[in-house]
């Protein structure tokens, strides 16, 4: 068998034993690390709310447990709305029963809006932590003052009263919320306040694919940022743990959508995670006889558009996948936005945006092929020096570096300005798979969701195209028969993979792929841009 059947069998081999291995062998994700059970006891910062005051004797503390799912009976509906979002809540714990986006559609054909809560969900759900509180679980509160952005929940004892006040932005998904605890009775009480934010939904995107060529399914998860960094958790069964640090947020995410909680004024102490419950654990509060205690929080549901978590704060925004690369990606996003403002299509905004990158990078490119043209015109001396020299390896390589010195030729030069690339396009690439602009958002034709594959596979199929016209133009620095095989069948494997990608991501692979092509056409011609854009295309050069 010739060396390069032998390679070519080997790269066949390579792929099935990958896609045997992901689909039967491959252990499932392990679950996130636990850092510490929630039985053990946790340091916390007391907030003092009178000073130079001896310790008075405590009164009443509680112990309440707050689990995800309990009965709830004799509660009443409250609906807060704007022209964005209906939500509605359960005076019964004050917790959320419902949070929909009217302007956003479910996954799979269904013309109902996406909801960010489940009937059985804890959202809002608060706990006062001590020893014998005489607080009720769940807080069966009243709605005291309500109209369709503002309610007022309160619960009253003879020593306490309870409030959580919630305000409806105006067009927008952020409610503010301010929660308060008054000490009506002759005794100083104390408790460690915590706020509950349950799984979001349900709802998830079916996982679409063959073997490993698939899209991961769009599932809920939990997601918080402690201590300046921002984590994921991306197990379905998550055991209890506590995570000790200063918490800016909690909540769940899906790649497109966000429900969270956000402290205002001073963040959480501690944060408690358990299965699909997550729990804000406050600074432990002490309340003098005729004293209040006060905390604000920032609740948002609803898409991850930048501007909107931007004006939250607190690191809210850095929930949108854009990773390492956010320093790039954000002004891509404006590009994108911007574009789509003048021709009102986030499919053609995206052609556009493809198109001026690649022009920006074309010198960069240009240097590229340059390089790879003259280490093409190099092969045949190239084999004359290692046939000549194959057993002095040093010999060889100098002779090899003469030779590169003597054309003023790189090695490198070829892989270098590609590599300088690599950051923009993975930025570019994480915009178009994460940026909710693009769910549900129409290209042309039948195409009406950009966020989803190509049902009809007619720009895989054109990606295959384009890719193979791209190899058979690219110069090659290798006359290996076996090295050229492979690169014939890179196409076939793209097209696969791009089955299964959003539509968004194969356009702008199909229209940056042809751009090379042009790019690659007009440096044989030696023709440039200019004169393309004028109609001067030069003679063609036959000799």
């Amino acid at each position: 068998m010739k060396s390069e059947y032998r390679g070519l069998l080997a790269v066949v081999l390579s792929v099935g034993v990958l896609a045997v291995w992901y689909t039967f062998i491959a252990p499932p994700p392990k679950p996130s690390p636990v850092s510490q059970p929630l039985d053990q006891k946790t340091t916390q910062q007391e907030t003092v709310l009178a000073k130079n005051e001896p310790k008075p004797e405590v009164l009443f503390p509680s112990n309440i447990s707050t689990p995800s799912v309990v009965e709830r009976k004799g509660g009443q509906e409250v609906v807060l709305e704007n022209e964005l979002v209906t939500v509605v809540l359960d005076t019964m714990g004050g917790i959320v029963k419902n949070w929909e986006l009217k302007k956003y559609l479910r996954n799979g054909g269904e013309a109902k809006p996406v909801t960010l809560a489940d009937p059985d969900s804890a959202i809002l759900e608060l706990g006062l932590r001590g020893d014998d509180l005489k607080v009720p679980f769940p807080i069966p509160f009243q709605a005291t003052k309500n109209n369709k952005t503002f309610v007022d929940l309160r619960w009253n004892s003879k020593e306490l009263v309870i409030s959580k006040r919630l305000r409806l932005d105006p067009n927008s998904y952020r409610i503010f919320m301010e929660v308060e605890v008054e000490n009506k009775g002759k005794n100083t009480i104390a408790f460690t306040p915590t706020m509950d934010w349950s799984k979001t939904s349900s709802e998830e995107s079916p996982q679409r694919g063959v073997l490993f060529f698939k899209t991961p399914p769009d599932k809920w998860h939990p997601i918080y940022f402690k201590d300046g960094s921002l984590e994921i958790l991306q197990s379905d069964n998550l055991s209890e743990q506590t995570l000790s640090g200063k918490t800016n947020w909690v909540g769940f995410e899906s790649r497109y959508f966000l429900g969270g909680i956000v402290p205002t004024g001073k963040e959480a102490s501690s944060l408690e995670i358990k299965g699909s419950l997550a729990r804000l654990v406050l600074s432990q509060a002490q309340v003098l006889p005729g004293e209040r205690w006060i905390q604000k929080f920032d609740l948002y549901g609803g898409p991850k558009e930048l501007e909107r978590l931007k004006v939250i704060g607190s690191n809210l925004d850095r929930a949108i996948g854009y990773g390492w690369t956010t320093w790039v990606a954000v002004p891509i996003l404006y590009l994108l936005q911007l574009f789509y403002k003048v021709v009102h299509n986030y499919g053609l905004a995206i052609i556009i945006l493809t198109v001026l990158i690649k022009l920006l990078l074309n010198p960069i490119n240009k240097k590229s092929l340059q390089s790879m043209k003259g280490m093409q015109a190099l092969q045949p001396r190239l084999k004359e020096i290692r046939e000549k020299y194959g057993k002095d390896k040093e010999r060889m390589n100098t002779e090899t570096m003469q030779l590169f010195k003597a054309h003023k030729i790189n090695p490198m030069g070829g892989c270098l300005p590609m590599l300088l690339q690599i950051p923009i396009y993975i930025a570019l690439y994480n915009v178009l798979w994460n940026s909710v602009e693009l769910y549900h958002a129409p290209f042309f034709w039948f195409y009406k969701d950009l966020s989803a594959p190509d049902p009809y596979l007619i720009t895989p199929i054109l990606l295959g195209i384009t890719m193979f016209i791209q190899t058979k133009m690219t110069p090659s620095a290798s006359a290996d028969p076996a090295q050229q095989k492979i690169m014939m069948i890179m196409p076939i494997m793209f097209s696969g993979f791009m089955i299964f990608l959003p539509m968004g991501l194969v356009v702008y692979i199909l229209v940056n792929t042809g751009m090379t092509i042009l790019q690659q056409w007009m440096y044989k011609n030696d023709i440039r841009f200019r004169d393309l854009l004028r109609g001067r295309l030069p003679a063609r050069n036959n000799a």
